[in-house]
């Protein structure tokens, strides 16, 4: 953790503003989280506004590739919830990519939450393995190389 205290970047409902920082020692009511947690490891936002997903808008002249991805959680909660399976599908090829994700705790909701059964974890690989294996397929599908059915690159 740094030392350098940082202020949430968020703003209010009233339209200022948030005041807290990153030593702050408020928690939220729902499951007594420091609400400093994610500026504490390096985020611009508190717990109350922390962005799950990054958007962007893409330049209408600019090519782009479509991806839709699916996260599969150990829970419903967005920010204590462990990713147990990752899905995309490119949106133009329909190619698509799909792993399950060995949960980092114990505790596992998935099974409760969207059918997961724990036998379906062994062997699965942890979640960094996947996230690269994910970047690959993502990287492949908008690289200007193809793979030939041999396996050898072509334009």
């Amino acid at each position: 953790m740094s030392s350098r205290v940082v202020q949430c970047s968020g703003t209010t409902r009233a339209g200022r503003r948030c005041s807290i920082k990153s030593n702050s020692d408020l928690r939220d009511n729902a499951k007594g989280r420091l609400a400093a947690w994610p500026l504490q490891r390096g985020g611009r936002f508190c717990t109350f506004h922390t962005e799950l997903l990054c958007i962007r808008a893409v330049e209408p002249m600019v090519p782009s590739t479509v991806i839709y991805l699916d996260l599969e959680t150990t829970g419903l909660d967005t920010l204590g919830a462990n990713i147990v399976e990752i899905a995309a599908v490119d949106g133009s090829t329909g190619a698509v990519f799909a792993s399950t994700v060995s949960p980092s705790t114990e505790r596992n909701e998935a099974e409760a939450v969207n059918r997961i059964e724990a036998s379906e974890f062994q062997g699965a690989p942890t979640f960094s393995v996947v996230f690269d294996r994910l970047c690959r397929f993502v990287d492949g599908l908008t690289s200007p190389w193809q793979l030939s059915p041999r396996g050898d690159p072509s334009q």
